[in-house]
C-alpha cells in the first residue's frame, strides 16, 4: 500500500440506528504523511456510498489522527447526503470524548422520510421543508452526556385523501440527556408555534395558538420504565395541562396532574369538530373557565376532579341556553374513600332556557363515581311561575351502554304563561303532574315511561302510559303511547279559540298513537260527555258551524235555522266524536248513530239543537286543514 495514497472499500456496513446501512462504502486518502500505518493519520480523505435503506447518496472529506497515545480526532466536513450537508467533528483524550453533528439544512423528501420510519409515517403522500440539526455529545468512562436541537422550518404534508396535513409547519426540539449507572435522566422541550395543523376532525392554527411540551425526565432502557416530571403542555390561549407519572413498558402505571382550561377557545378546537354533522352542533360555549385534577393509575382513571366557573352556553338553534354555569364536580372509581368522606358534586346556574321555556337559578347536588352519575338530593327547578321537582336521575353505563333514568313532578305552572312562551294557541288554568319513572337506553336509542304520567290540567287529570320514543335523536324518532283524560273543563280549553265556546267536562282517550318525526302516523282516539257529568251544558253558535263543518253534515232541531241566530247559544245533552287514523285516511264516528250518519252533539233544554256528521271517511290532509281554520286563536279587540 502506497502510505500516502490508498483505498478502503466496505460491501456493507450495518447499524442498529438511522441510516442502519451503508452499502457499499467506499474510504480513500489522498494525503497520508506517514510511511507507516501506526500512527494513523490522513489529511486529505473521500468517502463516497450509498444509504441504501434511505435511497440517498453519500459523499464526503475527512481527515483523522489516530497518532496513538490518548488523542485521537475525526472530522467529516463537508458530508453530502442527498442534497444536504453536514459536519461531524470527533475528539478523544484519554477517557474524554466529545461528538459534534450540525445540519443548517436538511431538505425533508418522502423518498428517505418514510423508510426512516416506515410504520409511523407510512401514510405520508407528500412532504417538503427543512431541518436545522445540532447535536453535541461527551463523555468519560461510564458517564455519557448529550444535547440535541431540531428546528423545522415550512414543514408542509399530508396524506393522500388530506385528512392529516401540516401547512408551513415551524416547530423546535430541544433534548439533553445524561447516562449514568443504567438510566437516562434529562429534559425534552418541543414547540409548534406557525403554521397549520389538520388532523380531522381537529384543525390547529398553530400561529395564534402556539404548543409548548416541556418535560423532564427518567429512562431506564433495560426495564423498559420511563419517569416523567414537571410534565407541562401549554397552548396560547386555549389551556395547559400540567403533571408527573411512570409508564412502564408503554403502560401509564401512574399519572397525576392538573389542567386548565378556557372554555370557548378549547370547545371550539377540540369539541366543536366531533359534533359537526350531528344533533347538536349548533351548541356552543362563549365564555367559561376550567379547572382540575386527575390520577390514573395501572392505566387506568382512578379519581378526577372538574372546576367550571361562569360558563355560558347556548344553541343557535334556541333548543337550550345557560347563563352562569358553575361546577364543582369529584370523580372516584370505587364509592368507598377509606374512611374519608366522600365529596359532594354540584351544578348550579344563574338562569337557562330549554327550548322556549325558562328555568330559574338551581342547584343540583350528584354523586360520581365508576361510570354513573346520580342525583343524591331532589333538585327544584323554577319553570315559569311555577316549579319542577327532580326525584330522581341517574346516569348509569356512561362509557359502555349509557342509561337514564328521571322521576319527579310539576308543581302548578301556569297555562298561559307556558302556551305564550312556547307561542302556541293560549290556554287558561295551570298544570301540574308526576313523572313516575323514566328511563332511556343509548344502545337501543329507546325512551320509556315507567308506569304512568299523570298531569293534572283544565280541571282535569290526563294520563299517559304505554309511553315509548325510539330513535330519539336520530332523523326519524318514532312515540307510541295510550292516553286518556278525565273531567276536562271544555270552557277552560275553548276560550280562547274562535272554535267557539262549549261548556261542560269531557272524557275519553287517544289510544295506540303512532308518531313519526313528531307527526301523527295512527291513533284511535275519542271524545265524550261523560254519563255522570251534572254541570250546565252550553254550545255556542260558532261551535256548532265548526263542528257542522268538521263532519260535513248539518245542524237540526225544534227550530229552524233562521230562528236559531237570535241565540248565542244552545243546550246539549252530550256530545262525541271519534277519530281512527291509519293510512292517511281518518274514520269519524260519534256520540250516537243518526239516520244516514251519526250524532256530534244531541241537544237537550230549550232552544235545543243537534249535530249531526255525514262524513264517515277524509283524507287526514283534510282534516288537518279544516282542523286548522276553525281553531285559529282570536284577536282580542282594542277598546
Amino acid at each position: 500500500m502506497d502510505p500516502e495514497k490508498w483505498k478502503l472499500t466496505i460491501a456493507s456496513l450495518t447499524f442498529p440506528f438511522p441510516p442502519w446501512k451503508v452499502e457499499p462504502l467506499s474510504l480513500s486518502c489522498l494525503g497520508h504523511t506517514d510511511k507507516t500505518l501506526l500512527p494513523l493519520r490522513c489529511r486529505q480523505g473521500r468517502l463516497a456510498g450509498n444509504l441504501s435503506r434511505l435511497h440517498l447518496p453519500l459523499a464526503g472529506r475527512y481527515r483523522f489522527d489516530f497518532a496513538g497515545g490518548d488523542k485521537k480526532s475525526v472530522e467529516v466536513a463537508p458530508l453530502e447526503i442527498g442534497d444536504s450537508s453536514w459536519k461531524i467533528h470527533y475528539n478523544q483524550h484519554g477517557d474524554r470524548w466529545r461528538f459534534d453533528l450540525t445540519s443548517q439544512r436538511q431538505t425533508l423528501a418522502k423518498r428517505w422520510i418514510k423508510p426512516l420510519l416506515p410504520r409511523s409515517l407510512h401514510w405520508i403522500k407528500q412532504i417538503s421543508g427543512w431541518l436545522a440539526l445540532t447535536l453535541h455529545a461527551r463523555g468519560k468512562a461510564h458517564a455519557t452526556h448529550f444535547d440535541m436541537r431540531v428546528d423545522g422550518h415550512k414543514i408542509s404534508l399530508n396524506d393522500e385523501n388530506y385528512s392529516k396535513v401540516l401547512e408551513r409547519l415551524r416547530l423546535g426540539l430541544k433534548l439533553d440527556a445524561t447516562h449514568g449507572g443504567q438510566a437516562w435522566s434529562g429534559n425534552l422541550d418541543v414547540r409548534a408555534d406557525r403554521g397549520e395543523a389538520l388532523f380531522l376532525p381537529i384543525y390547529l392554527p398553530l400561529t395564534d395558538n402556539p404548543i409548548k411540551l416541556r418535560s423532564s425526565f427518567l429512562w431506564n432502557p433495560s426495564t423498559r420504565r420511563l419517569e416523567l416530571q414537571d410534565l407541562s403542555v401549554r397552548q396560547t390561549g386555549v389551556g395547559s395541562v400540567v403533571g408527573a407519572g411512570i409508564i412502564d413498558n408503554g403502560i401509564i402505571s401512574g399519572l397525576t396532574g392538573g389542567f386548565q382550561a378556557r372554555l370557548s377557545s378549547f370547545y371550539r378546537l377540540y369539541v366543536m369538530p366531533f359534533l359537526q354533522g350531528g344533533t347538536w352542533q349548533t351548541l356552543e360555549i362563549n365564555q367559561g373557565s376550567a379547572n382540575g385534577r386527575f390520577l390514573i393509575v395501572s392505566g387506568r382513571p382512578e379519581k378526577g376532579r372538574i372546576v367550571l366557573d361562569d360558563v355560558t352556553l347556548s344553541d343557535t338553534e334556541h333548543r337550550i341556553g345557560v347563563n352562569g354555569l358553575n361546577a364543582r364536580l369529584y370523580w372516584q372509581k370505587n364509592f368507598h374513600n377509606h374512611g374519608k368522606l366522600f365529596p359532594t358534586s354540584w351544578i348550579s346556574w344563574h338562569a337557562a332556557h330549554l327550548y322556549a321555556i325558562p328555568v330559574g337559578e338551581a342547584n343540583v347536588f350528584l354523586r360520581l363515581t365508576d361510570d354513573d352519575l346520580r342525583l343524591i338530593h331532589t333538585a327544584i327547578l323554577p319553570v315559569l311561575d311555577g316549579r319542577l321537582r327532580i326525584q330522581r336521575l341517574d346516569f348509569l353505563n356512561l362509557t359502555t351502554t349509557p342509561q337514564i333514568r328521571f322521576a319527579g313532578d310539576i308543581e302548578t305552572i301556569s297555562l298561559e304563561l307556558l302556551t305564550r312562551v312556547l307561542r302556541i294557541p293560549p290556554l287558561s288554568g295551570t298544570l301540574s303532574g308526576n313523572v313516575p319513572g323514566v328511563k332511556y337506553d343509548h344502545e337501543s336509542h329507546t325512551l320509556e315511561l315507567e308506569g304512568k304520567l299523570t298531569i293534572e290540567v283544565f280541571d282535569g287529570t290526563v294520563t299517559v302510559e304505554n309511553l315509548v320514543v325510539t330513535n330519539l335523536f336520530g332523523p326519524l324518532p318514532r312515540l307510541r303511547a295510550d292516553i286518556h283524560f278525565k273531567n276536562l273543563d271544555l270552557e277552560l280549553i275553548t276560550r280562547h279559540f274562535s272554535f267557539g265556546r262549549i261548556t261542560g267536562k269531557v272524557e275519553g282517550h287517544i289510544k295506540s298513537l303512532y308518531l313519526e318525526n313528531w307527526r301523527p302516523v295512527a291513533f284511535d282516539a275519542w271524545i265524550e260527555t261523560p254519563p255522570d257529568d251534572t254541570g250546565r251544558h252550553r254550545i255556542s253558535q260558532q261551535a256548532i258551524d265548526n263542528l257542522t263543518d268538521l263532519g260535513g253534515g248539518s245542524a237540526a232541531g225544534l227550530i229552524s235555522r233562521t230562528f236559531l241566530k237570535v241565540f248565542e247559544d244552545f243546550g246539549y245533552d252530550r256530545l262525541g266524536l271519534g277519530l281512527k287514523l291509519s293510512n292517511q285516511v281518518c274514520q269519524l264516528r260519534g256520540v250516537a248513530p243518526a239516520p244516514h250518519g251519526y250524532y256530534i252533539v244531541t241537544g237537550g233544554g230549550l232552544p235545543r239543537i243537534d249535530v249531526i256528521g255525514y262524513n264517515r271517511r277524509i283524507d287526514w290532509p283534510t282534516l288537518l286543514a279544516r282542523l286548522k281554520r276553525i281553531t285559529q286563536i282570536q284577536t282580542p279587540v282594542v277598546q
